[in-house]
Parts: C-alpha cells; sequence; structure tokens
C-alpha cells in the first residue's frame, strides 16, 4: 500500500513500510525503549496514524517515556513524509532489565 501525497514539486508516492520504519527509528531513538514488538500505520487522505507496541527499560517513568514518544513520532513522521499525525496509540507491553 501507498501513501500519495503531492507538493510543489509533484505527486509523492511513500510506501507504508517506509512510513512505519520511519515510525519504528522514531520510537527506538528515544531513551527508556527496549524493543518496538509492532508498528502499525492508518492513512486517511492526508493523516496517518499509528498504534504502537514496545517494550521499556525498568525504573523509567513510563508516562514520561509515552510522551516522549508521542512527540519525536509526531515530529519525524510529519517532517519525513509531509503528512499529518493525528494520532498515536502507544502500548507497553513489556518491561525489560
Amino acid at each position: 500500500m501507498f501513501l500519495y501525497t503531492h507538493n510543489s514539486f509533484g505527486k509523492i508516492l511513500i510506501s507504508k513500510r517506509a512510513i512505519n520504519r520511519v515510525a519504528l527509528n522514531s520510537c527506538m531513538d528515544c531513551y527508556g525503549i527496549t524493543k518496538v514488538k509492532k508498528v502499525k500505520s492508518y492513512f486517511l487522505d492526508n493523516e496517518i496514524s499509528f498504534v504502537i507496541k514496545l517494550n521499556v527499560k525498568y525504573g523509567v517513568s513510563i508516562p514520561a517515556v509515552i510522551e516522549a514518544v508521542k512527540s519525536n513520532l509526531k515530529y519525524k513522521v510529519e517532517k519525513y513524509s509531509t503528512m499529518v499525525v493525528t494520532d498515536s496509540l502507544i502500548l507497553v507491553v513489556g518491561i525489560n532489565d
């Protein structure tokens, strides 16, 4: 599946896999994340939403990590795709030492 957008240079096609990879990397850039289990993205017009399952490091503040992930995800996906991230559901499914 491809995401279609356009700018002053013309039409742009971005694969869903590429968007998911940007999302995964943006999560792993955040302190306290040990593993990203699953990234699902949903497209509607010029908008993207995500459901991400991940593991965090033992001892970190889970709400702080989730806020950092959401902020970084929104910034990087919007920067690289020019699409708008409308929603992101971050699920902590495990804690690692």
